[in-house]
């Protein structure tokens, strides 16, 4: 796991492929303290599943900065974002304040 800032930004799992027997030196798991070096063979094992949920609340950030500018305003300005694989947030200023029912559109 690689995190940046409290958030995570990598999560998997990579085994060695050799024939070294020594658990501690052969899974690189969270929570592991294995390590590889160059020249090692491993497997990187992907979580699909939390990568497909991780792609689709992305898109939605890139759709949800479209929709505030045609909506809203063209002067509508992405501060930031958070995407997990369970939500995200999106931050945007705006010139002046939105009404109420541009936010429902």
């Amino acid at each position: 796991v690689q995190s940046m800032k409290g958030f995570i930004v990598h999560a998997g799992a990579l085994e060695r492929n050799d024939n070294d027997e020594d658990d501690d030196e052969k899974s690189a798991g969270a929570g592991s303290s294995a390590s590889i070096k160059l020249g090692d063979k491993v497997t990187l094992k992907v979580d699909y599943e939390r990568r497909s949920d991780l792609a689709k609340n992305h898109s939605c950030t890139h759709l949800l900065n479209f929709a505030l500018r045609k909506v809203i305003s063209s002067n509508i300005d992405q501060k930031g974002s958070v995407v997990t694989d369970e939500k995200l947030r999106f931050d945007f200023n705006s010139q002046k304040p939105v009404p109420l029912d541009n936010l429902i559109k």
